[in-house]
């Protein structure tokens, strides 16, 4: 059973550095496989920390538009290996459940 942090307490995930599937169709070349590694750093989380922090916020309020400012790779390449338009990925992910 997982807990909440308190309130404005920081917080510090774990992180998966390395992973890898065999998948039996094609999919694209993902962009991210070709950015530089970035070496972490104390600096580096808490700027992250902060990232996730106000995407919650945002979303929290009903406010995505942090996230899509952010998120148009994912939109790309998640339409790419669908067989689907960007803007057709992105009205899914903005639909009311």
């Amino acid at each position: 059973m997982a807990c909440r942090p308190e309130p404005g307490a920081a917080v510090h995930p774990s992180v998966l550095r390395n992973a890898e599937a065999r998948l039996r169709v094609w999919l694209p070349r993902w962009s991210w496989l070709d950015a530089s590694p970035v070496a972490t750093s104390a600096e580096l989380n808490q700027l992250f920390s902060i990232f996730v922090r106000r995407l919650a916020e945002g979303f929290r309020a009903g406010d995505p538009s942090l996230y899509l400012s952010y998120a148009g790779t994912r939109f790309r390449e998640t339409a790419q290996a669908f067989g689907m338009k960007e803007e057709q990925i992105r009205a899914n992910f903005l639909r009311p459940w």
